[in-house]
């Protein structure tokens, strides 16, 4: 007996090894597919291709799962008898109603499911009804990782019932789409980190622009000064403004350089020695001296940047121009000054005079008797001038011919 293969075996062999190497090129075009720069719809549209075309089915349906929802999406519903009329993706099946997916979906098992089964869920047949299909093969979307969704295989033309090999077939062809889901998720997560990253950024770049214009702008002078040396480490464009001064002037300089020499004197005494210790400063009032020499009168507050032993290691200090506050407050001081100097030239007669009501002559606090121009004079700003009514120049002079004469030529 001869051990040479039969002509019907070397078929059967040539034909396995084709499909096999039609398998290979199925898989290593879906491969291609995936790792080229295709867009993550089109990498979908090719493996629905290869695998409808793999097993000469009439179409295939890739869904993606949505856990928090229970539900799948259809992304891409290829059909080889239309290729170009693509079903709009977006399809949303409630898993609820659908327990035989769900159970693809948990266990990682391929299911077969003919329109005719009578143990099929009825769900799942009404909807094979619905879309006119005959047969169908649902298989999950598995990665290393977890299930991304789902990929069905069905046919529209007759029954079909698909072997173990195609199942594995398509089971690869499968992984390749789950890998591709899990990218675009992980890419579109990057993305969505990159947006949310640029959104931030942009934020902080506002309020970063916002918040150096508020400090630049301030009707306030800002200052951080180093709480060892006492060197201006930055200040507002403000400050410098007032102080006719460029920032570069005043930034390295130590801070008494800007004051006059006795607020100077008295700051290096006693109010810096008392920021280093406590790192407060509330109210004290100096005077800066601008670069031209002119003074501004200033209310300075300070609170101090700490170190992790509580050690001011710079200040936040805010200056306040007072200079219009204390020019008003010196005329107001030189306004009351002479107010209370005009009081006190103002001389008041008050309470009871005692009077003679014979030469009305005044009586002073001492007993003596004054004339009453004399006392008046003395205790008021009065002053007299001396004349004679009528009645007392007829009584003294009336006997006198001059004085006789005069009337008579006034009465005329």
């Amino acid at each position: 007996m001869s051990d040479k293969p039969t002509y019907e075996q070397l078929e059967d062999s040539l034909s396995k090894a084709h499909d096999e190497v039609e398998e290979l090129i199925t898989l290593y075009n879906a491969a291609t597919a995936i790792g080229s720069n295709l867009s993550y719809k089109e990498t979908l549209e090719s493996v629905a291709m290869h695998v409808t075309n793999a097993l000469n089915s009439a179409g295939c349906e890739i869904s993606i799962w949505h856990r928090d929802q229970n539900k799948i999406e259809s992304l891409i519903d290829y059909n080889k008898f239309y290729p170009n009329e693509m079903n709009k993706p977006g399809q949303l099946y409630d898993l609820r109603d659908y327990p035989s997916t769900v159970h693809v979906l948990k266990t990682g098992q391929p299911l077969q499911t003919q329109v005719n089964d009578p143990k099929a869920d009825s769900a799942e047949i009404e909807l094979m009804i619905d879309q006119n299909v005959l047969s169908m093969l649902i298989l999950p979307l598995k990665t290393e990782h977890c299930t991304e969704g789902l990929l069905k295989i069905y046919e529209d033309v007759e029954p079909r019932v698909y072997t173990n090999r195609e199942i594995q077939l398509v089971e690869s062809l499968a992984f390749q789409a789950a890998v591709e889901l899990e990218n675009a998720y992980l890419y579109e997560e990057a993305q969505h980190e990159i947006s949310l990253r640029k959104k931030t950024e942009e934020m902080l770049r506002k309020n970063q622009e916002k918040y150096i214009d508020f400090y630049n702008n301030a009707p306030d002078f800002y200052a951080s000064i180093d709480a060892k040396t006492a060197e201006i480490i930055d200040c507002n464009q403000t400050l410098c403004d007032a102080l006719g001064y460029k920032k570069s002037e005043i930034t390295g300089r130590v801070i008494f350089d800007i004051y006059t020499p006795d607020s100077a004197d008295y700051a290096k005494k006693n109010v810096f020695p008392k920021f280093q210790k406590n790192g407060v400063i509330q109210d004290e009032e100096f005077q800066l001296q601008r670069k031209d020499g002119s003074k501004i009168d200033i209310s300075l507050n300070v609170s101090a940047i700490r170190d992790q032993n509580g050690k001011p290691i710079y200040s936040r200090s805010i200056f306040r121009d007072i200079t219009e506050r204390k020019r008003a407050e010196a005329q107001r001081e030189k306004l009351f000054q002479d107010l209370q100097k005009s009081l006190n030239e103002v001389k008041m007669l008050s309470g009871l005079l005692p009077i003679c009501a014979s030469c009305k002559k005044i009586r002073d606090d001492k007993g003596y008797w004054n004339q009453i121009e004399s006392y008046i004079s003395k205790h008021s700003e009065a002053n007299f001038s001396h004349g004679i009514c009528p009645e007392c120049s007829d009584k003294i002079y009336g006997d006198e011919d001059w004085y006789i004469d005069m009337k008579k030529e006034e009465n005329k």
